[in-house]
């Protein structure tokens, strides 16, 4: 299944002809600065000199005044305090929860980026797009977040979008911080990418270390070519999985041969007589 995390902003210097009144749309807005509850319980710790925008009223903004795509599970939006957000200079990032799936780590160690980037540029067909890398994306394995800085420019000369993905990984899916502006705002953008990384703070029971590979389902949202395997978990935790499987059927044989022994030797034991030679 494809990601659809990031959202490309293309429409925000269109505000001004918009169905809705954008300054009506934005002055009911309810913004907060103090730390919010994401789905799963993780919790997000709004940054100094940023706002925080609920879930519906980033969707009347990505939707309503943008004229964007809003994915699903769209769980809201960070937005710099000092920023005019009906203006082409305007920047921030998008907080999508995707419920995909458990990526393992040696799968994420081994992204082919190249392959990655190719199946982005197929999901633009017949788009006058050119997508590139920004910077060179990575895998933070301490964090265990991707960094997937990417570029969109319209050919012709048109303008440049930045997009540059987090993607936590966690138990069951992606928490996904996509963080984007226009050309002008990449210092602003690289400068946030800490920010919003150390923002983030997992729920211990849905982190990515709680991942429990009897119930949780694998990874179905990475392209088959940039990962070569879907969602295989990682070597050693299947090896003692399998092995603490083994034993644990070992133990229960060897459990109904003991109780069979006891049963059989008890049934084999001889009935005594005893005669009290008293009653003579």
């Amino acid at each position: 299944m494809r990601s659809l995390c990031w959202v490309v902003c293309l429409f925000i210097c269109q505000c001004a002809v918009a169905a809705v009144d954008p300054d009506s749309e934005l002055s009911a807005f309810s913004w907060q600065t103090k730390s919010q509850v994401l789905t799963e319980g993780h919790m997000l710790r709004v940054p100094d000199g940023f706002r925080f925008l609920n879930r519906r009223d980033s969707y009347k903004l990505l939707h309503d005044c943008w004229h964007n795509e809003v994915h699903p599970g769209l769980q809201g939006m960070l937005v710099p305090e000092n920023v005019d957000l009906l203006s082409a200079e305007a920047w921030g990032a998008t907080i999508v929860y995707e419920n995909s799936g458990y990526l393992a780590e040696a799968d994420a160690l081994k992204m082919d980026y190249d392959q990655l980037l190719d199946a982005r540029r197929k999901d633009h067909p017949g788009q006058q797009l050119q997508i590139n890398w920004l910077v060179t994306p990575y895998y933070d394995p301490a964090a265990h977040v991707f960094h997937w800085p990417l570029a969109y420019q319209k050919n012709a000369g048109g303008g440049t979008i930045i997009n540059y993905e987090l993607r936590f990984l966690m138990r069951h899916g992606q928490l996904c911080f996509n963080i984007f502006g226009n050309k002008s705002s990449v210092g602003k953008v690289m400068e946030a990418v800490p920010v919003f990384a150390r923002a983030l703070q997992p729920a211990a029971d849905a982190s990515y270390t709680a991942f429990n590979i009897h119930t949780d389902k694998l990874a179905e949202w990475m392209p088959h070519q940039a990962l070569g395997t879907i969602g295989t978990p990682d070597i050693l935790q299947s090896i003692y999985n399998s092995w603490l499987f083994v034993v644990v059927c070992l133990l229960m044989v060897l459990f109904v041969y003991t109780m069979q022994f006891i049963h059989q030797r008890r049934k084999g034991e001889p009935h005594l007589f005893r005669i009290d030679e008293h009653l003579n």
